[in-house]
């Protein structure tokens, strides 16, 4: 058994600014990077950085 790992790195800048339509296109683009990468490695760690452009309600 090995003690290594692979983890697929993967980097995101969505679109700003703050109209249901842009939301939704990087909710659209978030799911779309989900699904490819759970297809491209579905037995794989994966960590999603970067600038998501999204905040939690009351955070700002």
């Amino acid at each position: 058994m090995s003690i290594y790992d692979t983890l697929i790195l993967a980097n995101i800048h969505a679109k700003a600014s703050a109209t249901i339509t842009d939301y939704n296109r990087r909710l659209c683009g978030a799911q779309w990077m989900t699904d490819n990468l759970n297809a491209l490695f579905p037995n794989r760690k994966r960590l999603i950085v970067g600038d998501y452009n999204d905040y939690l309600e009351g955070v700002r």
